[in-house]
């Protein structure tokens, strides 16, 4: 069953759909009005349902004739539309907004249910399980590589037996190393002797796109690996192995790799974890006796036990000076 925020969703891209112009000024009082909700459910449905990652712009102006204006981003292609959702994402992305934005693909057909729900699946925070931001940062890396793949794979995958019209039959042969695939325009797939083929929903499935993906992680793995500091030699590689940099110099030529390095070699631990020098611990364990010892003077205090709380006083002084107590 449909919620509240689904229907009035529903309502609002309807309303985009029917204006002619991918434009459409709504009144907060009048949709309140209409659906018997508050003005705040529908301030969440346009801050979650119609932001840039949705594919939406919305302008908003309050008062006596106040409005919200609420306007559908035209793209006149899916490549410059995945342009656009390349740019929205940036550096980081969070995983609501990668959600967001994963719908939109799926919205606009670019990837089919299915893939989104794959995708979804790889985004969660549980999966990508670093410490902010790297988390944010790797999940819009990804992002940004799958979204890649597709526009390589709309741009390169043309029908092989033509090599003009847009391959959209997927044909699959044989088995192990007999094994051959060809994508086809329809003309070309209806003229082939072959009539036994795959048609799948999208030519561009989920596994190619995987398959670009792990490819480019490899290769920039390699460049990454074969980076090494100019005056000791030491690679990235190295540093992360023995857990010391090379020379000083390290420290400017790995700069951006500095916080990854020292989380990989400390296991994940974001603070200082060790043993205690001597010293600072002899320090350490009279300043919490005396704490201690200042919290039960106030308890005898407060019980009036003035005779038990004078001997602890006694004994606070007797350790700020140096003494030991009985």
């Amino acid at each position: 069953m449909r919620n509240m925020s689904d229907i009035i969703e529903q309502y609002l891209k309807d309303m985009i759909e029917q204006s002619g112009n991918e434009v459409v000024e709504i009144k907060r009082a009048h949709i309140a009005e209409k659906f018997d909700c508050v003005p705040s459910q529908l301030n969440y449905v346009i801050k979650t349902r119609f932001t840039n990652e949705h594919g939406y712009v919305v302008e908003s102006k309050r008062g006596g004739g106040g409005y919200i204006r609420i306007t559908k981003v035209e793209t006149h292609s899916e490549t410059e539309y995945l342009l656009h959702l390349q740019n929205l994402i940036g550096e980081n992305i969070s995983q609501l907004n990668a959600e967001h934005l994963v719908q939109s693909m799926y919205e606009n057909e670019v990837i089919t249910y299915r893939e989104s729900q794959i995708i979804d699946a790889v985004m969660k925070r549980e999966i990508l399980s670093l410490e902010l931001p790297y988390r944010d940062i790797l999940r819009a890396k990804i992002l940004r590589r799958i979204i890649t793949a597709i526009l390589y794979a709309k741009d390169e995958m043309k029908c092989e037996i033509c090599n003009e019209r847009e391959a959209a039959i997927h044909i699959s042969k044989g088995s192990g190393h007999a094994h051959r695939e060809q994508y086809l325009c329809e003309q070309c797939a209806n003229q082939s002797m072959d009539i036994n083929y795959n048609q799948t929903d999208n030519p561009f499935d989920i596994q190619t796109l995987l398959k670009m993906l792990a490819n480019n992680s490899q290769r920039e793995q390699t460049e990454t690996e074969q980076h090494a500091c100019p005056t000791c030699g030491s690679t990235l590689k190295s540093v992360v192995k023995n857990g010391l940099f090379g020379c000083s110099h390290c420290y400017e030529y790995f700069e951006r790799y500095v916080p990854e390095i020292v989380t990989r070699v400390q296991l994940n631990q974001q603070r200082h974890i060790g043993k205690i020098p001597s010293q600072a611990h002899d320090t350490l364990k009279l300043k919490r006796d005396i704490q201690s010892l200042e919290q039960t003077l106030q308890e005898k205090v407060k019980m009036q036990a003035f005779e038990e709380a004078a001997v602890v006083r006694d004994q606070i002084q007797a350790l700020k000076d140096g003494e030991t107590y009985e």
